[in-house]
């Protein structure tokens, strides 16, 4: 491509129009921190890289900047004032990572180990973007080693330098472009889940190495039978299943601007489009849940959304954990359908009734 200047609005960035945000777990504060390291309290901010001017050829072209910034840990324990309103302009930044180490971010969880480590998944939350001439991924779209499956660590015992911790594939097949989503830590089960925008699935990965230990598809398991807190019955959806056959249409994008066209990326179909994950574990019972979130106000291309104005709301689900934290698929729930953030027809027609969760 070249030009990125409108880059910003080009991704599902747009359409999420937030940032994700982990902060550190402990039992006691501690002395602020030195170069590289996480006290307790301290927060981690992913967020765009931006953008630079190069010239290639003789050509001046606007380009990912692969020396900005992706995600920032930042010591937010102590503010200057009190919650009156005021910005807190400048908070301490304690270390941060660059696109050229973990390309675009989205995606942020952190553990609980005495010395916290980071997580972080590969996102087209801030667009796909090719290089000039469209062989290839422009620098800075994935960090090094990584892919639109990736998902990094940031370790304290390498001080936080970036590493490539798992790759989120389908049975062997890669993530072709519309990359992850969300990750969430469950420390009761010392693992983490990674919702995948391309295939619909949430992984289960294991905490020490990485590896897959499962996978749930709302498409299936989810739809087929569930308990609706709304109406307090079992109800069931007409199940839709994740073809292993589509790919991200790179070279044969029909707007011929892949790089600013959602509909081109293979992002999952609407009805099993899972990205917002977060954990909770009753404090009574000590059964925990894996709440998603399912995005279902864009049809990104998918000309069944036209059709189906009963399945535009963003709807929040959960899913039971067994003894060993895998899925329970005979308990889940749909928790509750958003309330509707537009109201205007031409904004519903362009965003839906509310932004993804």
């Amino acid at each position: 491509m070249s030009s990125m200047a409108t880059s910003n609005c080009a991704g599902l960035r747009g359409l999420a129009r937030t940032l994700a945000f982990a902060i550190a777990a402990g039992l006691s504060a501690t002395a602020p921190a030195a170069a590289q390291e996480l006290p307790v309290g301290a927060g981690f901010l992913t967020k765009f890289s931006g953008t630079t001017e190069v010239e290639i050829g003789g050509i001046s072209q606007i380009v990912l900047d692969t020396a900005g910034t992706t995600g920032s840990a930042m010591d937010v324990a102590s503010p200057p004032h009190g919650p009156d309103g005021r910005q807190w302009q400048y908070p301490p930044e304690l270390f941060r990572t660059t696109a050229a180490e973990t390309g675009q971010v989205f995606g942020v969880a952190i553990d609980d180990a005495p010395e916290p480590n980071i997580y972080l998944t590969a996102t087209s939350a801030f667009g796909l973007h090719r290089a000039g001439d469209g062989s290839d991924w422009m620098d800075g779209m994935w960090g090094a080693g990584g892919g639109p499956g990736t998902v990094y660590r940031l370790s304290a015992l390498n001080g936080y330098a970036p590493e490539v911790f798992a790759q989120i594939t389908l049975d062997g097949r890669p993530n072709s472009g519309a990359a992850l989503g969300n990750i969430a830590y469950d420390p009761g089960n010392r693992q983490l889940f990674v919702s995948d925008l391309e295939t619909g699935m949430i992984h289960r990965l294991q905490l020490s190495d990485g590896f897959d230990l499962g996978r749930y598809d709302h498409g299936l398991d989810g739809r087929a039978s569930f308990f609706d807190a709304a109406t307090g019955l079992t109800e069931s959806l007409p199940t839709v299943a994740f073809d292993p056959a589509t790919t991200a249409r790179i070279d044969d994008c029909p707007s011929g601007d892949f790089a600013r066209d959602p509909s081109c990326w293979n992002v999952a179909d609407f009805r099993r489009r899972v990205w917002g994950l977060a954990v909770r574990s009753d404090p009574v019972g000590g059964v925990s849940r894996l709440f998603y979130a399912v995005w279902s106000s864009q049809g990104l291309g998918n000309l069944d959304h036209l059709t189906m104005p009963g399945e535009w709301r963003n709807t929040i689900w959960s899913v039971g954990l067994t003894a060993d934290g895998d899925f329970d698929l005979a308990d889940v729930r749909r928790e509750a359908t958003l309330p509707d953030f537009f109201r205007d027809p031409a904004a519903i027609a362009r965003a839906g009734y509310s932004h993804p969760v």
